[in-house]
């Protein structure tokens, strides 16, 4: 009972470790620069631009790191 204990301490202790690096790592991320590749799609001009072709979609958070980012990796 206590190995279990301290087992599950111990990966707890961890999992925060691990959660504190990730939020101090986060804070350090430079931001992108602009381009003008990059369009804005709102709801409002979503529906005509994307009736010219193939478009790219990309939803994301500014609070939101990544998942190819390789320091995260």
């Amino acid at each position: 009972m206590w190995i279990t204990i301290i087992v599950v301490g111990v990966l707890a202790g961890l999992v925060g470790l691990l959660i504190l690096n990730a939020r101090r790592q986060m804070k350090s991320l430079k931001d992108v620069k602009d381009s003008e590749k990059v369009k804005i799609f709102t709801d409002l001009n979503f529906q005509a631009k994307i009736k010219t072709g193939t478009v790219l979609v990309d939803f994301w958070a500014s609070w939101c790191v990544p998942h190819h980012c390789k320091s995260q990796c």
